[in-house]
């Protein structure tokens, strides 16, 4: 599968909340595509960014650091 099979392309995603600690890195150079017909698991400890990266692919929350493509579109 190529390129204009990816349904989200992401290239060293990055985020951090900003906190009183100097700030929480949940998401650090991530790499992730996602094909036209494949069946994906996010799993993790609470905390790890799993809701982060989702609202990240589905644009209600900005991206910080690096690329995200779903369905083509980019939303950086």
């Amino acid at each position: 599968m190529g390129p204009s099979d990816r349904i989200i392309s992401i290239r060293g995603l990055g985020h951090t909340y900003d906190s009183r600690d100097g700030g929480r890195r949940v998401l650090h150079a991530l790499d992730l595509n996602v094909e036209t017909g494949e069946v994906v698991v996010i799993t993790g400890a609470s905390g790890a960014g799993k809701t982060t990266l989702l609202t990240l692919c589905g644009a209600l929350r900005s991206v910080q650091t690096g690329d995200v493509h779903v369905l083509g579109t980019s939303l950086t």
